[in-house]
């Protein structure tokens, strides 16, 4: 069989989430080491209810993405966008927090809890010297506004995220928030914004990027032009990687499923391919979180299995507010709605979520694979009194020469078009 499902997900392996109850080592009689074990207990129990959560979000952001992807390929980080979000979601109150608490699927998780767990997992995440996984965030705030200290202090100390007061009028700004997304993508992702909006006040942005390599490589000799069959039943030309190994996998119904482990033995490419060449829509109607977890407890153990898989390297991008919209999230996207106001140090709710943007770069081939992501959220501000003062004269505008000694207008006029005489 040489059909690849088309859509990854750039995530861990599913857990299950672990909930566990908690008392003082003084009421329960317990020595401080079990107190202790009792907190890294809990603190693991956190870890994988927020990957669940943020494994919920990604499966249901990925439907509804591929609604609109016309057949194309969709690859998407699920950790990018949950940690951009997360990150947002700290200035966010009133029923746009419990919005985006039920899309991002943290309604189990008050702030500081939440908080915690995401510096306990990205911590977890990062720490593994047999393959390279960096996470990274900033906040790209405009110099002369008034943020909350609490809000900014919260995201530097949870998210490492680095937080930066710039000038948004000078244009060398988007230049230094895209060389931020290069340098932390190894390249691979080289801008996120084209330009700020005279009433754009932050950017909160994350990025994510792997690599690494097979535990077992492809050989590239190997490696062969062979047919790809399309799901309208056309057929491509693809270079097919090929092997013969034990690997952990899945028979099911209508599809086969297999787990390529990499180099560090903790990290896995899980890939299910449907039997008919037509048939990825109607899997993809059943996945979810609950599904997927169910089937990745149901791999077992399979010998001396022939594996054909393509090279291939995807660049994609999509900008995510409708999809978050059609998730339940919607006041944050209201500038009438929106109440961001602990992001503000007078807590007056003046800014939304004019733009989230996602933007993925995978490459699969025989060493191994390479993947980066980069989220940003664009906040804007809702209303005049937070515009930022430039005089940008581009487009038609009043004027007048004036005597400011006697107050006489000297001159006034109208202009419309600059190159009409």
């Amino acid at each position: 069989m040489n059909r690849l499902l088309p859509t990854i997900l750039l995530a861990g392996a599913a857990s299950l989430a672990i909930a566990f109850s908690f008392t003082t080592p003084a009421s329960a009689g317990i020595t401080e080491e079990e107190h202790k074990a009792l907190e890294r207990k809990m603190a693991e129990g956190s870890r994988k209810q927020l990957a669940q959560a943020d494994n919920g979000m990604g499966f249901d952001m990925l439907a509804e993405l591929r609604k609109a992807a016309g057949g194309k390929n969709v690859f998407i980080s699920p950790l990018s966008i949950a940690l951009a979000l997360q990150m947002t979601y700290n200035g966010a109150g009133g029923d746009t927090a419990k919005e985006m608490a039920a899309a991002l699927k943290l309604s189990d998780f008050d702030r500081d809890s939440l908080n915690k767990a995401v510096k306990d997992l990205n911590t977890i995440l990062t720490s593994n010297d047999k393959l390279t996984m960096k996470i990274a965030n900033a906040i790209f705030a405009r110099k002369g506004v008034d943020f909350n200290a609490d809000f900014l202090k919260r995201n530097e100390e949870s998210f490492k995220a680095q937080v930066k007061a710039m000038d948004f009028a000078d244009p060398a700004t988007v230049e230094a928030i895209n060389k931020w997304c290069a340098e932390n993508t190894n390249d691979k992702i080289k801008s996120i914004i084209e330009k700020i909006n005279p009433l754009d006040v932050m950017f909160l942005i994350n990025a994510v990027y792997f690599k690494g390599n097979w535990k077992h490589k492809f050989k590239k000799e190997e490696t062969k032009e062979e047919d790809f069959t399309l799901a309208s039943g056309e057929k491509t030309k693809a270079q097919m990687m090929h092997h013969r190994m034990d690997i952990k996998g899945l028979m099911g119904d209508d599809f086969m499923a297999g787990k390529l482990m990499y180099e560090d033995d903790r990290t896995a490419m899980y890939i299910f391919i449907p039997d008919k060449a037509d048939g990825l829509d109607e899997f993809m109607a059943r996945l979810n979180n609950g599904q997927w977890n169910k089937w990745l407890g149901e791999f077992g153990q399979r010998d001396n299995t022939r594996i054909a898989l393509p090279r291939f390297k995807v660049e994609y991008e999509s900008t995510l507010n409708e999809a978050f919209k059609a998730m339940g999230m919607k006041r944050a996207f209201d500038s009438s709605k929106a109440e961001f106001g602990a992001m503000l140090a007078g807590g007056k709710n003046e800014l939304y979520i004019s733009e989230i943007l996602h933007k993925t770069y995978v490459e699969v081939n025989e060493e191994g694979t390479e993947a980066a992501a980069v989220t940003s959220v664009r906040m804007t501000a809702t209303s005049a009194q937070r515009r930022v003062y430039n005089l940008v004269a581009d487009k038609p505008f009043f004027y007048a020469i004036v005597d400011d000694t006697t107050g006489s207008v000297l001159f006034m006029g109208t202009m419309n078009n600059p190159v009409a005489k």
